[in-house]
């Protein structure tokens, strides 16, 4: 049964839930949430961490199978258009294709996902979301210190679509009729979170998240101001304003107790304190918050939020008309937040409601204060469980590494799997080395009549071998088959194969150098490299369309290191995307065997260089592409080429 574990961790809330069962029909096991204060510092991320830890550990949830979220407010979002079809083609040149639409920060600190929008014959419209890694890095160093590993960290924008989509949200009305059906694809519905400090739109048409907005203002501004008024704890300005406005009555708030004042202790001077004069206990201080300041700084939030979508609604031209809303987000139950919505959108606004769908066991009560507030905590977990559009941001440096604890036992298995492989490849190499000791021959000694004195001298010694044998004494001549009895006499048993081997190796030298014919020679060419660079280029032509090789600069050395070969090709018009299909090109026959690149060289900033003079709209650069060649490339010849070889060497 698949389990999937969603946190997400807020400005002032954590919220954990744990489902369980399918992607269709997940059941709510666990949930807990926690309040405001051990979170109260937005850049305390070990503090954040350790709360986070005590919130799974209060619930009893495991963390395993966890998906995190990332707040959207954090990333920067764009729409591209890019010339390729296919999830894995996008993926590779995403980050660079986008790399010219961020200016606010280096895209090689942020990890990119997209979201495809709109796949055409040629080309996709694609949604790329870009997590700058300081952050995310900060984050999930801390969590790991507690002992929290999440497997994948998905967007909360994301994940919130995901409830909504597994809500049936966004689903056509099968009763409508078919005209009606067309312009309810065509309208926007849209859902909107209300947060603490901030606020996020997703704008779905025909089922797609086609766009997502954060508006910078959120519920917590209505304590900031509070505060601003009266000098007091945030978490305590916080219970009263909420206090207020739950009750429409005035509400008193305990301010810090005042510094205690020893008699006798004045200008920093101290005197000798009498028996009853000991430190005054500190007096409680109180102070009385008006209903009316909290309604009033409740109702400049409400305007705030309201010019807030109306900007939102001015910077979607495409959305032509809202068919749905839907709200959640524990800001959402601030009193006036609907009539907001329903008055910008001019459509009635739903409550999303999870619970009412989930499989669960809490009461009335519980199921009501928890509904507005774990959607996008929902949506990270059935994202551990399939479901549609999905963001995963533990990419590149990030990416997810299980402990060792996870895999301590297949790894016993393994290395007791590995201790039994070298077993059995000893038993087979010994066996090899017996058959091939038994063609090569080996040497034994014979007794003689040869006689010194009143001994008898062993003599006669040979390479003793069978009919099917290599018949060493017939392939070498009798003064190299003596050496190589001699040598082989006085050698380790183990070392025999090598000095037959040799010996056959200077047989064979031998016999090339007499006869000229040289048949299984390599050859190492700077020309056969020129010619696999023509092959690579020639495959890739119909994607280049017109280009020019400006220049070819190539190094072989007879060391193994420094070899390689440059090439510059003059491009125009997307010069880009295509510089990007030349080095993949090469990338992908440097895994060829036969290839004689080894890769292809790291980018730097100097590998474009943008043409000076351009006709305005015109774009081109020449562009670099460096290969590193092999240690040692071997030309295989067909046997075409074989057949032709001139056996007399002229």
């Amino acid at each position: 049964m698949a389990k999937g574990v969603g946190l997400d961790i807020g400005e002032y809330e954590i919220k954990v839930v744990e489902l369980d069962g399918s992607y269709k029909r997940p059941r709510l096991t666990k949930v807990s949430i926690d309040g405001a204060e051990a979170v109260a510092d937005p850049d305390d991320e070990a503090s954040r961490a350790a709360e986070a830890l005590h919130v799974l550990k209060d619930a009893g949830i495991a963390r395993e199978n966890v998906c995190m979220g990332f707040p959207c407010r954090e990333v920067v979002q764009r729409i591209i258009t890019v010339p390729f079809v296919g999830e894995e083609n996008i993926r590779k040149v995403v980050k660079f294709e986008v790399e010219g639409a961020i200016h606010s920060h280096n895209v090689d600190d942020m990890v990119v996902d997209f979201l495809t929008i709109d796949a055409q014959a040629t080309q996709t419209k694609v949604m790329v979301v870009a997590a700058p890694k300081p952050p995310l890095k900060a984050r999930l160093k801390a969590l790991e210190a507690v002992g929290i590993e999440p497997e994948t960290v998905d967007l909360d924008a994301t994940a919130l679509y995901r409830t909504a989509d597994w809500l049936g949200c966004f689903a056509a009305d099968a009763a409508a009729p078919a005209s009606a059906a067309a312009e309810a694809v065509a309208a926007a519905r849209l859902v909107v979170e209300i947060g603490a400090r901030s606020s996020a739109v997703l704008v779905v048409m025909d089922g797609k998240l086609v766009d997502m907005r954060t508006l910078r203002t959120g519920t917590e501004a209505i304590v900031d101001e509070v505060i601003s008024v009266f000098a007091a704890p945030p978490a305590a300005v916080r219970e009263v304003v909420i206090a207020a406005l739950q009750t429409g009555q005035d509400q008193v708030l305990a301010l810090p107790a005042a510094v205690p004042v020893v008699a006798g202790v004045l200008a920093g001077v101290a005197a000798p304190a009498a028996e009853g004069d000991a430190a005054a206990a500190p007096a409680p201080r109180t102070e009385l918050v008006p209903h009316q300041v909290v309604a009033a700084a409740r109702d400049r939030f409400l305007d705030r939020l309201r010019r807030e979508l109306n900007r939102f609604l001015a910077s979607v031209p495409f959305v032509h008309r809202i068919d749905a809303v839907w709200y959640t987000g524990g800001g959402s139950q601030l009193p006036g937040v609907v009539d907001v919505l329903q008055e910008v959108f001019e459509t009635d606004a739903q409550l999303l409601d999870v619970m009412g769908k989930l499989q669960h066991g809490l009461d009335e009560q519980e199921a009501a204060a928890v509904n507005p507030r774990i959607g996008v905590a929902v949506g990270l977990a059935l994202g551990m469980m399939g479901g549609p559009t999905r963001l995963d941001f533990r990419r590149e440096d990030l990416v997810f590494a299980r402990r060792f604890d996870r895999v301590k036992f297949p790894l016993a298995v393994a290395c007791m799997l590995g201790l039994f492989l070298v077993v059995f490849y000893g038993l087979r190499r010994w066996q090899e080395y017996q058959q091939l000791r038994t063609e090569y021959g080996f040497v034994v000694v014979e007794a003689g009549s040869e006689r010194t004195g009143d001994k008898t001298k062993m003599s006669g010694r040979y390479l003793s071998r069978v009919t099917t044998g290599m018949a060493l004494d017939r392939k070498l001549d009798k003064k190299s088959y003596e050496s190589l009895v001699a040598t082989l006499v006085k050698a380790k048993a183990f070392t025999h194969l090598k000095e037959v081997e040799l010996a056959l190796e200077r047989h064979k030298r031998k016999e090339e150098e007499a006869t000229g014919y040289y048949a299984d020679r390599s050859i190492e060419s700077g020309y056969a490299v020129l010619v696999r660079v023509a092959e690579v280029i020639g495959r890739i032509e119909s994607q280049l369309g017109r280009y020019l090789v400006t220049d070819i600069r190539m190094e072989l050395p007879p060391s193994k290191q420094g070899r390689f070969v440059e090439v510059w090709f003059a491009l125009r018009e997307e010069f880009r995307v295509r510089h990007a299909a030349i080095k993949q090109a090469f990338a992908d026959d440097a895994k060829n065997p036969e290839s004689p690149f080894a890769k292809v060289a790291e980018s730097t900033q100097s590998d474009v260089k943008p043409f000076i003079k351009l006709e305005p709209g015109e774009e081109g650069a020449y562009c670099l592409v460096k290969l590193e060649v092999k240690p040692r490339y071997e030309v295989f010849q067909t046997k075409s080429a074989q057949a032709n070889v001139n056996p007399t060497g002229r």
